[in-house]
């Protein structure tokens, strides 16, 4: 048996990027013993611990996963905050981990040997967020408001920085923590500044709400995030609020390319039609990425 832990938010607020995430992990492990395991010796057993999307729990998870369980791989976490916590646990442990979903530099940047990801970075994100304002808009100059996490922040660094290599000037940066509802002081200042577009680096929960409220505060522009806002479920809560809405994401189920088809029609019939997303792609293709390494 070939033990792949998997940590993710199965609750809390980032539920929905879990949900994709267990059951494309689930998707591949299937598949793959299905067509007689890995290198025609391993079957896999998949154990999943649920971390809500914070760094403590994911932490405690990790190390439940390789004391307990006896796992070979982690996969995960979901949120950058949570990997950032977790490699500490599996490099201490010397277990190899791939992030399939957090963007933040700083992971790589640490000197961590037994850290991975097969995720597209913030600087990547954010720079082809801010090009594609600039040439399909001709934004002069945008607003930045980004959840006080690793995510948000750093995602935040990198658009003041292109912004500023570009030319487009930044009227005003606001943050928020997750869990908020209410973003009236954020969308009013961000309002008097009146910027072209509204930058918003952060998950969907929040993300819906605050397209919800945009409109009441005077906030009439573009508004563009990033793959924390690559979920159906953002769609799904702010409903009409998400009209015209625009995010980077590295998958797009609506890709012709044959894989990509392959997955998401499997994915549709394994789960009854719902939709999955870059998060669940990801961490399909690291189960694949451990088949291909043993």
């Amino acid at each position: 048996t070939l033990k792949i832990g998997l940590v993710c938010p199965a609750t809390g607020s980032a539920a929905a990027y879990g949900e994709t995430m267990i059951n494309s992990a689930n998707l591949a492990v299937k598949e793959i013993n299905d067509a007689g395991g890995v290198a025609g010796k391993y079957m896999i057993e998949l154990i999943v611990e649920d971390d809500e999307g914070t760094p403590a729990k994911s932490v405690t998870a990790a190390q439940k996963l390789i004391n307990q369980d006896g796992i070979a791989v982690l996969i995960g976490a979901q949120a950058s905050s949570c990997t950032l916590a977790v490699m500490e646990v599996t490099a201490a442990a010397e277990v190899p981990q791939i992030a399939p979903a957090s963007t933040a530099m700083k992971i790589v940047e640490l000197g961590n040997e037994w850290i991975f990801r097969n995720a597209a970075a913030d600087p990547l994100q954010t720079s082809q967020v801010l090009k594609f304002a600039q040439e399909t808009f001709d934004t002069k100059s945008i607003a930045i408001l980004n959840e006080a996490t690793d995510y948000g922040v750093g995602g935040a660094t990198f658009l003041q920085q292109y912004a500023e290599e570009m030319g487009i000037a930044v009227t005003d940066v606001e943050s928020y923590n997750t869990g908020d509802t209410d973003f009236s002081v954020q969308l009013t200042k961000i309002a008097s500044g009146n910027p072209d577009a509204v930058m918003v680096w952060g998950f969907y929960s929040e993300g819906a709400l605050i397209l919800k409220q945009a409109a009441q505060y005077g906030v009439d522009v573009p508004f563009m995030g990033g793959t924390g806002w690559a979920a159906p479920k953002l769609i799904e809560l702010a409903g009409d609020a998400a009209d015209g809405i625009y995010f980077s994401t590295p998958f797009s189920p609506s890709n012709t390319a044959e894989n990509v088809q392959n997955y998401v029609k499997a994915y549709e019939e394994a789960y009854e039609g719902k939709s999955t997303d870059f998060n669940g792609a990801q961490t399909y293709d690291t189960v694949y990425l451990i088949k291909k390494a043993v």
